[in-house]
């Protein structure tokens, strides 16, 4: 079948690539045909929020020119990664004729104006030229059902119910979709989780991995690990255990380093590192599958999809509610059986879902 995969491959993050990567590689090795799409922008229902400046990250970016020219560096090589890995181009390909859409994962039901494309209805089943529709692992992020007046729940209402089935990621987005639709929700875990990259993933040494074991990741958005304390607690762990603070992804200003590498080095890098310290979906995901000691931070904006992806896979232990948490976390030797079992188990669930959906 030729399937297509509507998703946010766009969003330049690692999470966003090798979530895309593991699905698209995961239809493949079912004997179909994969072609990413993009979503036609939607309307935007209020005026997008801005971040406020934080004076005291101003202050640390002294060297604001290696910093643009390292950003500069990171957009070239996800675009090239976008091209070898999943076959996209700077050139936008809407909706296209194809067998099935496979809407997902990742925050693809989303619906927070803040968004690029605002509520685009494409993400949500709003398709024409696919005999089906279905999604799979979509997640509202940090959206809930509360935030939508009633004229676009019934919009969204009627884009959902084009579905031919659905499949989300988390307690938020299954309450979401059950809460203004009559359809049936299957919960399944992000392809990152589900796909295995051993298989085809041949980790290198890389020319910049100069600082072998002796370093610990700090993976997050830019500038987000902003807290005083916070800061403290990681740098006193590393300085404590003789570790370098390795930024991946994006620039924290009190790092040792930020480096800039391919999505698969990165997972090297993940797969290396002594501790990770992070507060994003993907990178609690990526720690877990490498079997890593790691804290993860969870606050408001981030709470809907962490707390339900920590509790979904028994890693309670690595959350840290405050600063004083870090350290005991990184200290934290989980033996990841329960994990494990919890991923093989899910592996066969999902491909039960893509089965029962024709795939």
């Amino acid at each position: 079948m030729n399937i297509n995969i509507l998703t946010m491959h766009r969003v330049y993050n690692y999470g966003s690539f090798l979530q895309a990567y593991a699905l698209k590689r995961t239809v493949e090795t079912l004997g179909h045909k994969v072609t990413f799409i993009d979503p036609e922008p939607g309307s935007k229902t209020c005026k997008p929020i801005v971040p406020s400046k934080n004076k005291r990250i101003d202050k640390y970016c002294i060297n604001r020119l290696i910093f643009k020219q390292k950003e500069k560096k990171f957009e070239r090589m996800y675009a090239d990664s976008l091209r070898k890995y999943l076959g996209v181009t700077n050139h936008l390909v809407f909706d296209k004729p194809a067998d099935l859409t496979i809407i997902g994962s990742d925050e693809v039901f989303n619906f927070n104006p803040s968004n690029p494309w605002g509520i685009s209805p494409d993400f949500f089943g709003g398709l024409h030229n696919s005999r089906e529709v279905i999604s799979y692992a979509a997640s509202c992020g940090y959206s809930t059902i509360d935030d939508l007046s009633s004229e676009w729940k019934q919009k969204i209402r009627l884009y959902l119910n084009n579905l031919n089935s659905i499949s989300v990621r988390d307690k938020n987005t299954f309450e979401f979709v059950t809460g203004i639709t009559n359809k049936k929700a299957t919960i399944n875990l992000d392809p990152v989780l589900i796909y295995d990259f051993q298989n085809d993933v041949h980790y290198k040494e890389s020319s910049s991995f100069r600082y072998k074991n002796r370093y610990m990741i700090i993976y997050s958005y830019r500038n987000r690990i902003s807290d005083e304390y916070e800061i403290l607690a990681i740098k006193k762990f590393a300085k404590d255990h003789n570790l370098k603070t390795v930024c991946l992804g994006s620039f924290q200003y009190w790092a040792d380093d930020y480096i800039i590498v391919d999505p698969f080095e990165a997972l090297h890098y993940f797969d290396n590192a002594a501790c990770v310290v992070t507060d994003t979906f993907h990178g609690t995901v990526i720690s877990s599958i490498f079997h890593k000691k790691f804290a993860v931070i969870i606050r408001d904006s981030n709470k809907n999809k962490l707390e339900d992806l920590v509790k979904r896979l028994n890693l309670s232990e690595h959350v840290a509610s405050n600063a004083e948490m870090i350290g005991n976390r990184l200290e934290y030797c989980d033996d990841y059986k329960k994990f494990d079992s919890i991923i093989m188990e899910n592996r066969n669930k999902t491909m039960d879902y893509l089965s029962a959906a024709g795939i």
